[in-house]
């Protein structure tokens, strides 16, 4: 099935926000809807919405296995055909496809769910679709930078699945820099959501530039990708000769 994985991991973020926030949404914890909403589940320190535990551990470890397994289909059919650069710009287009459908499951299950919960007029009083718009974008760019990550240690290890769990390292414990007061991840450019239901604000500069960097570290990780296929396939022919 061609659209197994997407629906499995969107079937996952709904089961995860439900048993996380199962007390937000349906028990007298708050004294109202509204507070239910911008306090509890809208938040980046608890719940589904722990940017740390959910998106910055179980979203990134699924999200980088995934990315893994499809650019490792057929790579040497896929050199032959397409060319080194092209292999490359090929695994490009595959993140970002990844990272927006993950981004875009991520956001839609906490969308879905609370649009079955919450009266549509509460929603649209606090922006909650364009705050989820926002959302799903800052994590596009995360995941982006997740994905050509896991592409560029892939191809300086030669094509080695190991770089997965290498990756995975390096994310899990950037993110858990954060226990130290450190949200130096791009994982946390998505902390805005807060701001956005309890104080009602929004850094429309900050999150651009926030997005700026993720493009930033794409680009320079793809740029890198491509000028180190190069130099190993350069390498391996000087030693064949």
């Amino acid at each position: 099935m061609k659209y197994k994985t997407n629906i499995m991991r969107f079937a996952l973020f709904n089961v995860l926000f439900l048993s996380l926030d199962y007390v937000y949404l349906f028990s007298d914890y708050f004294s109202n809807d509204y507070e239910s909403l911008t306090i509890a589940i809208m938040d980046n320190s608890v719940g589904y919405n722990n940017l740390f535990y959910i998106a910055g551990i179980v979203a990134t470890v699924i999200f980088i296995i995934d990315i893994n397994h499809i650019i490792s289909i057929g790579n040497s059919a896929l050199v032959v055909r397409k060319g080194k650069s092209g292999c490359i710009r090929y695994f490009l287009f595959k993140v970002l496809i990844e990272a927006m459908l993950i981004s875009i499951e991520f956001v839609g299950a906490e969308a879905l769910i609370c649009s079955i919960r919450f009266k549509s007029q509460l929603l649209f009083d606090t922006n909650f679709y364009q705050c989820c718009i926002l959302y799903a974008v800052s994590l596009l760019g995360y995941f982006a930078v997740v994905g050509t990550t896991e592409v560029l240690i892939y191809v300086l290890l030669n094509f080695n699945k190991v770089s997965s769990i290498i990756v995975i390292a390096m994310f899990v414990g950037l993110n858990s820099l954060i226990l130290c007061g450190l949200d130096i991840s791009p994982i946390y450019y998505s902390m805005f959501i807060s701001e956005w239901f309890q104080q009602n604000s929004f850094n429309v500069i900050e999150y651009a530039f926030d997005l700026l960097k993720c493009i930033c570290i794409v680009l320079v990780n793809f740029y890198l990708s491509n000028i180190i296929f190069h130099r190993k396939d350069l390498i391996f022919n000087e030693q064949k000769d």
